[in-house]
C-alpha cells in the first residue's frame, strides 16, 4: 500500500528562480556534472572566490566601522570636553550672582543706614531749632510790646 503524493506547483522555488543547481532543469553544461554549471570541481572554485569576496567585504566593512567607532568616541570626548566648559561657565555665572546678590544687600543697607542717619539728623535740627523759634518769638514779643 504505497501512497504517492503530488505536488502541483506553478511558482518558482529560489533554486530555479535565482538559476542555482537544479537538477531538474538541466543546468549540467553537458559536461557530465551532476547540474549546477559544471563539474564539481568548478562549482567548488567559484564558491571558494564568493567566500574570498565576502571575507575581504566584510573585512572593509569591520575596518570601516572600527573608523567610525574612532569617530564617534573623538566626537564624544569633544562635547564631553564643551560640557565640562559649560558646567565651568555656570559656576561663573553662579559666583558672579552671588557677589551680585551681596552687593546689592549690602547697597541697601548702606541706603537705609544713610537714610536713618539723614532722618535723625532732620529730628535733631528741628528738636533744637524748636528753642531758638520760642526764643525768637519771644524775643519778637517783647520788641513789639515795649513799643
Amino acid at each position: 500500500m504505497s501512497r504517492s503524493a503530488f505536488v502541483m506547483r506553478e511558482a518558482k522555488v529560489a533554486n530555479e528562480e535565482y538559476g542555482v543547481h537544479n537538477p531538474n532543469h538541466g543546468y549540467g553544461g553537458g559536461d557530465g556534472g551532476d547540474g549546477g554549471g559544471g563539474s564539481m570541481a568548478e562549482r567548488l572554485e567559484r564558491l571558494e572566490k564568493k567566500v574570498d569576496s565576502i571575507e575581504s567585504t566584510l573585512s572593509r566593512l569591520n575596518e570601516t566601522l572600527a573608523r567610525i567607532d574612532n569617530k564617534f568616541e573623538r566626537v564624544d570626548d569633544r562635547f564631553n570636553a564643551i560640557d565640562k566648559r559649560f558646567n565651568e561657565v555656570d559656576k561663573r555665572f553662579d559666583a558672579v550672582n552671588k557677589s551680585l546678590s551681596e552687593k546689592i544687600d549690602i547697597s541697601v543697607k548702606l541706603t537705609e543706614a544713610n537714610t536713618k542717619t539723614t532722618v535723625a539728623e532732620a529730628k535733631l535740627a528741628i528738636i533744637l531749632a524748636i528753642p531758638a523759634i520760642i526764643g525768637a518769638v519771644y524775643t519778637a514779643y517783647k520788641l513789639l510790646t515795649k513799643q
